[in-house]
């Protein structure tokens, strides 16, 4: 079952709401702060799975990421996992 709280929040943190122009992190935007620190911790996952070079194509390797936490977290949204996939592709280096 979807959490829509808090697959709202990893939009917002995200700013894949509409808000921000590109993803990024956006703590900030989350008032509740036990509902701030869920997110942050999810995206703590993400990061930790990330690690550089593990994927040849760009898009693969995002969904491979968003496929690992929609394993760990299968509350989230499909929207807040391609948040997500977002935030890190458009990080990635």
């Amino acid at each position: 079952m979807v959490d829509d709280i808090l697959s709202t929040a990893v939009l917002a943190y995200v700013g894949f709401d509409r808000d921000a122009a590109v993803p990024g992190r956006f703590p900030a935007r989350i008032d509740d702060p036990e509902l701030r620190r869920r997110v942050v911790d999810i995206v703590a996952e993400v990061d930790a799975d990330a690690g550089p070079g593990t994927g040849e194509n760009l898009s693969a390797w995002g969904d491979a990421l968003a496929a690992g936490v929609r394993e760990r977290h299968p509350e989230l949204s499909d929207e807040a996992l391609a948040a997500l996939k977002a935030l890190l592709t458009f990080e990635y280096r």
